[in-house]
């Protein structure tokens, strides 16, 4: 194997330098430890069993770490020729113990494993610039070799889950397929080291650079500082709380409040936190944590605020470290304009930079019938869409329906075909038994006419993906106006359909607000091709800061994908 221009700089200076044949052994028995498994097995022995260990714990980066040394010849890249420790051994010990801040456990990188073996390095020594004695010559070998196998692990290791992420998305979750970052972290670790920069700048910049990623680090900060303080208090259950409200449970209310920060003594009164009467000040506080936690902004401390503010501030902590993660699996670049689903908050919004033009509420696909998150891109609206009802969709949701009456073909303004291909014909309904039909027997294809019943409204956003997943219309407009918006069969339909019309095909020289009105009256479907393509994520936050009010807002575990994560983030890394 050809030697790297480093490897062959170090070799060179180690055989003219005139320490005498101690330093040259010094180096070559760091060159034949760094070629063992750290439990001392050959390398032919690890090549049949990848999983490395040191003090217990996994070896993650076991292939990109061997790439690494192989390219090196296996010489150290944290420690010298003659056994010193180098500085940067220190300032990336520095660097993973900053792993906090992005809600990912030092420990997975060795921090402690780490700073335990510099520290027994430092005592070993007899006095500044001294070596072990003679008879400790093997026991401090075999130190600095675990050391610097431990800290290329943890710069690989963590560098590569700042770029992508700890856990892989798709071992958790089949309907999660975005195309997140990736970065050779064995270059970037040889060329760190040959033009002497920092280990931890190196790293820094690897974390996400969208702002949302920022915002939901100091979040995680301040977070930590309340449940290090000993989080809030609990609000006792009993009946609802309002405005006008006294006793106890308001006291408990305005103290549980005030330790999230909705309320402060400045608010109204200065004894508003102890007073046990629900005044204006408590009103506003209750509305705005409603506001934040995706509920009814009404005031009133029913079940699900009183189950909102109960839940502890540790677990709130978790919640934000998982949506981290979540961060860590987004593209690089969302784009300068693009749309964003929050699938956990039921809610669309259109992004410029970093702020929010265009916002409204949105139905997403029910618990059995889940939205998926990918990104793709809108390309072309349709208006006044016919609905090819989906196989599935048709055996679990019409097949019921028409064994009942053939009349609700006709009800729905629907057709039926004898098949699925493009010179399918129609069927009369009544001249089909669909008792003696199965959902794994229908032949059938049923299409719905544009019209005031079409499923998908008067419009239709094309972004064309795997899923055949889009965003629509509804006529159901009264579930709009529900807390809850999880009933649609996948494809996400969006409150004010009309509005995110004009925002796609804005700048068009064809298509003027008026004229698009006119083409919605004749009831004919017509496809539309965008001016401007428009990136669009399809994501699931149930952590997050809008750069708006600068607050994080929570929301339930719709989907119970939170759970799964948490049960990957808590269990072993995994290695490569």
């Amino acid at each position: 194997m050809l030697l790297s221009v480093a490897a062959a700089a170090v070799l060179s200076a180690s055989a003219a330098s005139p320490a005498a044949a101690q330093d040259r052994a010094v180096t070559e028995r760091l060159q034949e430890r760094i070629r063992l498994r750290l439990e001392g097995e050959p390398e032919t022995a690890a090549a049949r069993e990848p999983t490395l260990r040191s003090d217990g714990r996994r070896i993650q980066a076991t292939r990109s770490l061997r790439r690494f040394y192989g390219e090196r010849v296996h010489l150290p890249a944290w420690v010298t020729a003659d056994g010193r420790v180098r500085p940067g051994a220190r300032e990336m010990l520095a660097g993973l113990r900053s792993a906090r801040e992005h809600g990912l456990p030092p420990d997975d990188y060795h921090a402690a494993r780490i700073e335990s073996l510099l520290s027994e390095l430092d005592a070993g020594r007899e006095g500044a610039g001294a070596r072990f004695p003679d008879a400790d010559t093997d026991r401090r070998l075999r130190l600095l070799a675990e050391l610097d196998l431990l800290l290329t692990d943890a710069f690989l290791s963590y560098g590569s889950h700042l770029v992508s992420g700890r856990v892989d998305p798709r071992s958790i979750d089949p309907l999660w397929t975005v195309n997140g970052r990736e970065r050779n972290m064995a270059a970037l670790l040889a060329r760190t080291l040959e033009q002497g920069r920092s280990p931890r700048a190196a790293l820094a910049e690897l974390a996400p650079r969208h702002p949302g990623y920022a915002r939901l680090q100091e979040a995680l900060t301040e977070y930590r500082r309340m449940a290090a303080a000993g989080g809030w208090p609990t609000v006792p259950g009993g009946p609802a709380l309002r405005a006008g409200d006294a006793g106890p449970r308001v006291a408990d209310l305005g103290r549980r409040l005030a330790a999230s920060g909705e309320l402060s003594a400045d608010d109204g009164k200065d004894d508003a936190v102890s007073d046990t009467v629900f005044g204006d000040a408590l009103d506003a506080a209750v509305r705005s944590f409603q506001r934040r936690h995706g509920l009814e902004a009404d005031g009133i401390v029913g079940e699900a605020t009183l189950g909102a503010l109960n839940i502890p501030a540790e677990s709130r902590v978790r919640q934000i470290e998982r949506n981290l993660e979540r961060w860590r699996w987004l593209p690089a670049e969302l784009g300068e304009t693009h749309l964003r689903v929050n699938i956990a908050d039921f809610g669309l919004e259109v992004v410029e930079g970093d702020s929010t033009v265009l916002s409204m509420r949105a139905v997403v696909g029910r618990d059995y019938r889940q939205t998926p998150v990918f990104s793709d891109t809108m390309r072309y609206v349709v208006l006044n869409p016919t609905w090819n009802v989906p196989r599935s969709i048709a055996a679990r949701d019409i097949l019921p329906r028409l064994r009942e009456s053939v009349s609700y073909l006709e009800e729905q303004g629907m057709v039926v075909y004898d098949g699925w291909s493009p010179d399918a014909r129609p069927v009369d309904p009544s001249a089909v038994d669909w008792s003696r039909l199965s959902a794994d027997s229908l032949p059938y294809r049923f299409v719905q006419r544009p019209g005031p019943l079409n499923a998908l409204g008067r419009v239709k956003f094309m972004f064309p993906n795997q899923f055949a997943v889009y965003i629509h219309d509804s006529p159901a407009r009264s579930l709009f106006g529900r807390s809850v918006r999880s009933f649609s069969s996948g494809c996400i339909r969006v409150e004010r359909p009309l509005e995110l019309l004009d925002y796609v095909l804005r700048g068009s020289e064809e298509w003027s607000p008026a004229k698009l009105r006119g083409a919605l009256e004749t009831g004919r479907e017509q496809t539309i091709r965008l001016p401007r393509e428009l990136p669009v994520h399809i994501e699931y936050w149930t952590a997050w800061v809008p750069e708006e009010d600068g607050a994080v807002h929570f929301r339930p575990d719709v989907y119970g994908r939170d759970a799964r994560l948490a049960s990957a983030l808590e269990a072993e890394p995994p290695g490569d």
